[in-house]
């Protein structure tokens, strides 16, 4: 019998490998993201995929209009901030460099609010990690090799820089006698009306300063603020508070009642400085700077609203935990992790992203802080406008940190 014969099997044919998907420009939104650029349809979701801006955004319970809490413009890869970037903080801080898994990892450059303070070097995991070169805010110059934010300094002692940095951050803020020089003056309006005064304190806070309301009767200013604004205020009085600290009571939770009420109730929060005898200083237990600096009282960042809100200080407060998933918490949140974002949805256009509006957005608890206190306001005082922030340096000077706030003439009695 002859040999069998070797029957072949057709191979079964291949079957095509699916197209890549296609890279398109689109605009997609979900919650508090707003996501414009280069992404691809996967199963019906929209992945984040080359360049693109994506936007974190809240609505602040107020009624005011939408506002950015972080910026990132640059590389994504399948949904995820990936390769380089720049992400811009609400509180003015700045990174540009490499990401990795929406974080801030590689290299990069750290710029602190100050426009001073600056870190250049590797990160990991949102950390100072590797070699790199710090610049504070005091001109000092550190070169070196950075551990999750240590390195030795010029005297060989391991220190934290992003802790120093902090730490030299609220000193500034806390100055209380600062030197108003012909650059930094004392911006001066005249309120005359509700609509005046609301222009004035809008404009102190786009400026990132706390409006000074100067005015005859601390209970008028009160009365016009409520007007203006719409929603009662809720003072403070440092005259009450100094009594309270003095007999050994719960002024910390005089503050922090008062803050967490303001930020809930979306209404302002005003500390007042009674009317006290003209010829007499003011009493130094009214100074803000024996209210802060310990866990619970007057936070320093009041002072300036960036702070106050870009860095989640609102989590202090009790229940007034704004409701940000994917917020980025600016440079202490580069020295930690950056949030992730949301997963955003296909919107209904491509052409251009939808306009903010408030339906959407997660709310963002934004405070409207004034100080008040008694000062003349008759046409004379008014007239001279270097006399008028001088009397009020002599006056408040060592009370308020007067380089972080605007100065409001209220004259609507």
């Amino acid at each position: 019998m002859g040999p069998k014969k070797e029957v072949l099997e057709e191979a079964p044919p291949q079957e095509e490998e699916p197209p890549p998907p296609e890279i398109a420009i689109r605009v997609v939104r979900e919650g508090g993201a707003v996501f414009e650029g280069e992404s691809k349809l996967v199963d019906g979701k929209v992945i984040k995929h080359g360049s693109g801006v994506l936007l974190q955004v809240g609505q602040p319970k107020d009624g005011q209009e939408p506002v950015v809490i972080s910026r990132y413009e640059g590389q994504f890869f399948e949904d995820t901030m990936q390769g380089n970037g720049v992400m811009h903080f609400v509180d003015g801080s700045r990174y540009e460099g490499e990401f990795a898994a929406d974080r801030i990892d590689g290299l990069g450059v750290f710029r602190w609010p100050n426009g001073q303070s600056t870190y250049e070097g590797m990160w990991k995991d949102g950390k100072m990690h590797g070699h790199g070169k710090m610049v504070e805010s005091s001109g000092d110059l550190h070169t070196g090799v950075f551990y999750q934010n240590w390195m030795k300094d010029h005297k060989g002692k391991w220190r934290n820089f992003l802790k120093a940095e902090h730490e030299a951050e609220k000193r500034g803020m806390m100055h209380l006698g600062a030197r108003l020089t012909p650059d930094a003056l004392l911006p001066v309006s005249v309120a005359s009306g509700p609509n005046e005064l609301l222009d004035s304190l809008m404009g102190s806070y786009q400026a990132n300063q706390i409006p000074f309301v100067i005015s005859s009767d601390t209970d008028a200013a009160l009365t016009a603020l409520h007007e203006a604004t719409g929603e009662e205020p809720l003072p403070v009085h440092m005259k009450y508070a100094a009594k309270m600290k003095a007999r050994l009571h719960d002024w910390k939770g005089l503050f922090r009642k008062s803050i967490t009420a303001a930020l809930e109730e979306a209404r302002p929060l005003a500390i007042v400085f009674d009317a006290y005898d003209p010829s007499e200083p003011l009493p130094a237990e009214w100074s803000v700077k024996e209210f802060w600096g310990e866990a619970g009282g007057l936070p320093c960042e009041l002072f300036d609203p960036n702070k106050f809100h870009g860095r989640g200080l609102s989590e202090q407060f009790g229940n007034a935990v704004a409701d940000r998933e994917g917020e980025n918490k600016a440079d202490e949140t580069a020295a930690e992790e950056p949030t992730e974002a949301k997963e955003p949805q296909e919107a209904s256009g491509e052409e251009a992203p939808p306009p903010p509006s408030a339906e959407g957005f997660p709310v963002c608890h934004r405070l409207q802080f004034v100080v008040i206190g008694v000062h003349d306001v008759s046409p004379a005082s008014l007239a001279d406008g270097g006399a008028l922030r001088g009397s009020v340096a002599l006056r408040f000077g060592m009370h308020v940190p007067l380089h972080r706030c605007s100065l409001v003439a209220l004259t609507m009695l």
